[in-house]
């Protein structure tokens, strides 16, 4: 795997957070996933994400209930992403406007600015009141997605926070692809956590999809989809008495629905799934 696709190159993809949930939106399936452990990929679910909520720059998630879903210099707020419920829009004020990652956390909206360096911490993006701007560790400018930290009774722990960790210190990120796989760090804790694989098959680039069996980072400007595509191969062997043969394939699956299946197949005479990818890597 060459590495999870960046939120700035993957249009209307994003993670965002609430206390109870992570939400990983794909506007091109058409889709989020809620998980409520990235790391140990605890009660999964596959939600439709409503038309007029794909395709946007930034998605956040508030303690509020609410969602917001920036595009270009206007945010959307609603109350679910599945129906665009309670929608309404307003326009982001100037210093709230062309941040690289934002999220919420606690009462504040936080605006990242990865080559300035810089974190924006305010408490209204259409106003920009109370706002604030932090020098970014520079350990912390490298993250592929930016969500909020997860802290149950939020508000209590924010008075505690407050009095030992400087402020914009209450985010998680995913960091690039390293020799141990793809991890998150959760900087108030200090620590890397790595991803769940049915979270990271979900990500763009989590799962090599290539143009022989369709996918996200394929153009279909040139395909027919007007049919499902078959093909027929003959196999020839011969079983001996009490031999057994198995044919593996791969597949994708949103929930229990299977959506791509690989064209290749392995062959074994063993029960136990081929430990080998039978994939090719994705191609950023």
């Amino acid at each position: 795997m060459n590495g999870i696709i960046p939120r700035s190159k993957a249009k209307g993809t994003d993670i965002c957070a609430t206390e109870n949930w992570n939400y990983i939106i794909r506007s091109d399936l058409g889709c989020y996933m809620q998980t409520s452990d990235l790391n140990k990929g605890s009660d999964i679910s596959i939600c439709h994400l409503h038309p007029a909520c794909q395709n946007g720059d930034h998605y956040i998630a508030d303690n509020k209930g609410y969602f917001h879903i920036i595009k270009g210099n206007s945010c959307r707020k609603v109350s679910d992403l599945s129906t665009d419920s309670d929608a309404e829009v307003y326009s982001l004020h100037p210093s709230c406007q062309g941040g690289d990652h934002y999220l919420s956390t606690f009462h504040c909206f936080y605006i990242i600015f990865q080559e300035k360096g810089t974190l924006r911490v305010t408490t209204d993006m259409k106003r920009d009141s109370d706002a604030k701007e932090h020098t970014l560790d520079p350990e912390y400018r490298d993250g592929l997605y930016y969500w909020q930290l997860q802290l149950k009774d939020s508000l209590h722990m924010y008075a505690i926070l407050q009095s030992f960790l400087p402020s914009g210190c209450y985010f998680s990120f995913l960091k690039p692809t390293c020799e141990w796989g793809v991890e998150y760090y959760t900087v108030f804790a200090g620590k890397c956590y790595s991803v769940h694989p049915d979270v990271l098959n979900f990500l763009p680039g989590g799962l090599s999809v290539t143009k022989e069996y369709g996918g996200s980072h394929v153009s279909t400007k040139s395909e027919l989809w007007n049919k499902a595509t078959e093909e027929e191969e003959l196999l020839t062997f011969e079983l001996k008495p009490k031999e057994s043969l198995y044919l593996w394939q791969h597949k994708l699956c949103l929930g229990e629905e299977s959506v791509l299946f690989c064209r290749h197949l392995k062959i074994t005479n063993e029960p136990n799934p081929p430990t080998e990818a039978l994939l090719p890597s994705a191609q950023p």
